[in-house]
Formats: structure tokens, C-alpha cells, sequence
């Protein structure tokens, strides 16, 4: 079975840990990249090629990012 690869941004907040922690337990699911207010998610999506994102910031955190 190929797994779902996920990457988490806004990881550090308590919707993201709970999120990182629901799917590094899913055997169906590959955590690929955790990223949060100060990284890089426009060249962390573009590195990895990301197809699923999961965004757990307000939208003018997350436009900052960008």
C-alpha cells in the first residue's frame, strides 16, 4: 500500500501537535515535513514535491508564510 504523505504546517500549536501525533500513529499516512510561523512553506512544498497540505494557522499567519 503506498502511504499518504502529509505535511503539517502550523505543527507547533496545539491543533498541530495533536495532528502530528494522530498521523505519525496512522500506519496509512507519512509524515514528510512539519512547518510552522518562521519556516519556509513555499520552498518546503517545492523541495518536497507536497501534494497534501494541512494548514492549522489563522489565514493572515498563514499569508505571512508565503
Amino acid at each position: 500500500m503506498r502511504l499518504i504523505r502529509v505535511l503539517i504546517n502550523g505543527s507547533k500549536g496545539s491543533m498541530g501537535l495533536e495532528s502530528v501525533k494522530a498521523i505519525t500513529e496512522d500506519n496509512e499516512l507519512e509524515l514528510v515535513a512539519k512547518t510552522d510561523l518562521g519556516d519556509n512553506l513555499s520552498n518546503t512544498i517545492k523541495k518536497l514535491k507536497q501534494k497534501l497540505l494541512l494548514t492549522l494557522l489563522l489565514q493572515k499567519s498563514l499569508w505571512k508564510m508565503l
